[in-house]
């Protein structure tokens, strides 16, 4: 499924590109980002939650008040 759909988008790409309604080239990477690729993954782990430092989270605390002045 996943070769199918950037075969589409390459596609698309070119047909969207031949109709000269766009005033830089659209790539098929800009219409489809397979699941397979490395750069995607490693952005959507970064909604992953991570493990916080209770120090560290104390400190910013305590920098936010100080600067709201509560």
């Amino acid at each position: 499924m996943d070769e199918k759909m950037m075969i589409l988008a390459w596609q698309t790409s070119h047909i969207m590109n031949s109709s000269g309604n766009y005033k830089k080239a659209i790539k098929p990477s800009d219409i489809y980002k397979s699941i397979f690729d490395e750069d995607e993954n490693k952005k959507a782990r970064k909604g992953e939650l991570t493990p916080v430092n209770r120090d560290e989270k104390n400190a910013e605390l305590a920098a936010l008040q100080a600067k709201f002045n509560r």
